[in-house]
């Protein structure tokens, strides 16, 4: 396999602890993606965006949630990402969710944060839209 060259990556704080790297690699090979999901520990995510437009940027900016890529679906998310998405659609305070899940409400900031970046959207109520669009209705 040709070696790739130099990589622009950033590391960042998922919601859960894990850490998250953003990575743009710039290579010929054409099974560069089966070589580096053999390179990852088992239980790894890997979401791969193509670059538009020739070389990447040196410091490129993290990629948009999954839900931007799948506009029509909700991307998959945690028991307690669905948990906080559904009490955040009931129009509660990080506070309020917070006492309901015994949890510190940085914690659900943080949570939330997460949500807004998985779906695609700037506000609390933009997510809430969201959710209604495409939750099926029962």
């Amino acid at each position: 396999m040709p070696s790739p060259r130099p990589a622009a990556w950033r590391k960042a704080d998922g919601a859960s602890g894990a850490t998250v790297l953003y990575l743009t690699i710039e290579t010929d090979a054409a099974n560069a993606e089966e070589c580096i999901r053999a390179a990852l520990p088992e239980g790894s995510r890997l979401q791969i965006q193509p670059a538009t437009g020739g070389t990447a940027r040196r410091s490129a900016p993290p990629p948009p949630g999954p839900a931007a890529a799948a506009e029509g679906t909700l991307p998959e998310l945690t028991a307690r990402q669905r948990e906080i998405l559904d009490l955040l659609a009931r129009d509660l305070s990080n506070k309020e969710i917070g006492r309901l899940l015994s949890l510190s409400h940085f914690t659900v900031r943080n949570h939330i944060s997460q949500l807004l970046r998985l779906l695609g959207v700037p506000t609390r109520r933009a997510a809430i839209e969201k959710l209604n669009r495409l939750r099926p209705r029962g």
